[in-house]
């Protein structure tokens, strides 16, 4: 597949709308730019995007944006085989519900990156409902309304300018562990966007995950990583650097 570069689109999308001068509603033209942009991409090689039927109507408006109308689009029964279609790559990408509005984060999303191995590769923040009904078998999964979306596929994209590195990591003695975490990430002066827990074996331990403003790219976010996956001797993984709410 063709390497991917967020950078160099955002940088298009942003020379097109300072040129404008306000002539044409802002929003429109992006979109016109964004499904022209994405064409001409995909047209360098065919690119396969599962998601799961379980979710239709949040994740194809979230994959829509990300890829536009040029995508071949797959549809599989559950969440599971989005994951399994791009650990196998039968799929280059795939689109998944990890957040829900008033209800936080789907830690299992992010826990199956690590599981299949697969990267989150960007995010699409979605602030309006689908035209269809969310009509979810996923027990996770409510209609209430959906915030975040993950696109995760096998390589992460260039930095675009304007990213975030997120980890998954283990650690059996919390408060004390995670207080040597933080005094290593103030060191490096990388700030922290998110950081979310939950309990896990015998509710002694505890899984995070961290949100990093900036791309793996950054010496410094590179140097962080390291400290941390050393620090934590249960289980560490690098779920990925992707875009910041791709549009």
């Amino acid at each position: 597949m063709a390497t991917w570069d967020p950078r160099r689109e955002r940088e298009i999308y942003q020379r097109i709308l300072r040129n404008n001068e306000s002539v044409f509603p802002e929003e429109s033209l992006q979109a016109i730019y964004h499904e022209i942009i994405t064409t001409c991409r995909l047209s360098q090689q065919q690119t396969t995007i599962a998601f799961a039927e379980e979710e239709t109507g949040w994740v194809e408006m979230a994959a829509l944006r990300a890829f536009g109308y040029a995508g071949q689009y797959c549809s599989v029964a559950t969440v599971a085989e989005v994951f399994d279609n791009v650990a196998a790559g039968q799929a280059d990408y795939g689109v998944v519900i990890a957040e829900q509005r008033g209800a936080g984060m789907i830690f299992s999303r992010f826990e199956a990156c690590a599981e299949h191995q697969v990267k989150i590769c960007g995010e699409i923040v979605l602030s309006h409902p689908p035209r269809q009904d969310l009509s979810s078998k996923d027990s996770a999964v409510s209609d209430d309304g959906v915030s975040r979306c993950l696109l995760v596929g096998k390589q992460c994209p260039l930095s675009s300018g304007r990213d975030k590195t997120a980890l998954l990591f283990r650690l059996d003695d919390g408060p004390k562990a995670l207080n040597e975490i933080l005094g290593i990430v103030g060191e490096k002066d990388c700030p922290v966007l998110r950081l979310e827990s939950r309990f896990v074996g015998d509710n002694t331990a505890h899984l995070y995950f961290m949100e990093l403003d900036g791309h793996i790219e950054n010496a410094a976010i590179q140097q962080l990583c390291g400290q941390i996956e050393t620090q934590c001797v249960s289980s560490y993984y690098f779920l990925g650097s992707y875009p910041q709410d791709l549009r």
